[in-house]
């Protein structure tokens, strides 16, 4: 349950931590390494990453657990037309499973069998 609390505190100190937030505008496949050629994650054209780093005609970005470098030309604050919005984050929800986990501890701090 630990896990379940950091998890919720994690998300929603994210606003604070955000990094820049990228769209890819064409499908490419990102290199591993910036100085070799070696495939990295294939990125399709709205994915949206996170920029880790940005040089001078380059990109190193983060798709979910991936990352490799691509053109910066390939990157844009928004995304392509015609893709869809990422989800949002539904906070009243995360609040409401954190209230269901306060609820069912015990009073040692064990928690309750789910129900």
């Amino acid at each position: 349950m630990r896990t379940l609390f950091s998890l919720a505190a994690l998300l929603l100190c994210t606003p604070a931590l955000a990094q820049d937030v990228g769209f890819v505008q064409e499908d490419v496949v990102a290199k591993r390494f910036p100085d070799a050629e070696v495939d990295g994650p294939s990125l399709v054209k709205g994915a949206r990453v996170t920029v880790l780093v940005r040089e001078e005609d380059r990109v190193r970005v983060r798709a979910g657990t991936t990352y490799g470098w691509v053109a910066a030309s390939v990157i844009a604050d928004t995304a392509p037309e015609g893709t869809a919005p990422p989800a949002s984050f539904d906070s009243a929800a995360l609040e409401a499973l954190l209230k269901q986990a306060e609820a069912s501890k015990m009073t040692d701090g064990t928690m309750s069998a789910p129900r």
